[in-house]
C-alpha cells in the first residue's frame, strides 16, 4: 500500500512539473512573438479586448418591454427584421454578438437588425417559442416569412438567409414551422 502511495505522489509530481514546464516555455514564447524593437515601441500597453460594447455600431437596437412594439409593430419601414435572441451568461451567444455586430454593419442596407435579451425581455422569445440560445429570426412581416436560425449564425451566412428569406416572401405564401411560431401575430 505504501508502495502505491509513494508512486502516485511521484506521478503527480512528474505531471505537474510537466504543466508548469509546458506553461513556463508557452509563456517565454508567446512574449516573443509580441516583443516590439525599442524604437518601434508606441507606448500603449494592454489594450482592452474587444467585446459586444466596443463593437456596437448603434446598428443593432436592444428590445425592452418598452420599445418592441413600436420599432418590431408600427414601424413603416419595409425592411426585413433580424432578431437574435441571447442572454448575457451564454458562451454562445458572447461569440455571436461581435458577428452579429458586424452584420449588422455590413446588412444595414438590407435588413433592420434588433437583440432581445431573454432574461431582461422575454415576450418575444416566449411567443417565438425560444428554448436555445443564440437563435437569430430573420422576418419578412409584409409576407408573414419567417426563418429561424438555432446556434451561431456565421457573416456570410446572414447574406445567404436574407436571400433566402426574400425567395420565400416572393411566393406570398407565409411560412410555417411547427418548432417556431410566427413572431408578429
Amino acid at each position: 500500500m505504501f508502495t502505491y502511495v509513494i508512486g502516485g505522489a511521484i506521478v503527480a509530481a512528474v505531471l505537474v512539473a510537466i504543466a508548469n514546464y509546458r506553461r513556463e516555455s508557452k509563456s517565454n514564447h508567446d512574449h516573443n512573438e509580441i516583443s516590439v524593437a525599442n524604437e518601434d515601441f508606441d507606448g500603449t500597453v494592454g489594450d482592452k479586448a474587444e467585446d459586444q460594447a466596443s463593437l456596437s455600431t448603434g446598428l443593432v437596437t436592444e428590445l425592452t418591454d418598452d420599445n418592441w412594439e413600436a420599432l418590431l409593430l408600427r414601424s413603416k419601414s419595409d425592411l426585413p427584421i433580424i432578431i437574435e435572441f441571447h442572454t448575457s451568461w451564454c458562451p454562445g451567444c458572447k461569440a455571436q454578438a461581435p458577428i452579429f455586430a458586424r452584420a449588422a454593419s455590413k446588412y444595414a442596407t438590407r435588413a433592420r437588425f434588433f437583440s432581445a435579451d431573454c432574461d431582461d425581455f422575454d415576450h418575444l422569445a416566449r411567443v417565438g417559442d425560444v428554448k436555445k440560445i443564440p437563435s437569430t429570426f430573420f422576418i419578412e412581416p409584409g409576407s408573414k416569412t419567417q426563418i429561424v436560425r438555432v446556434g451561431l449564425v456565421q457573416l456570410e451566412e446572414f447574406g445567404a438567409e436574407l436571400q433566402q428569406l426574400a425567395a420565400l416572401a416572393a411566393t406570398g405564401k407565409p411560412t410555417e414551422d411547427e418548432n417556431h411560431p410566427y413572431l408578429f401575430d
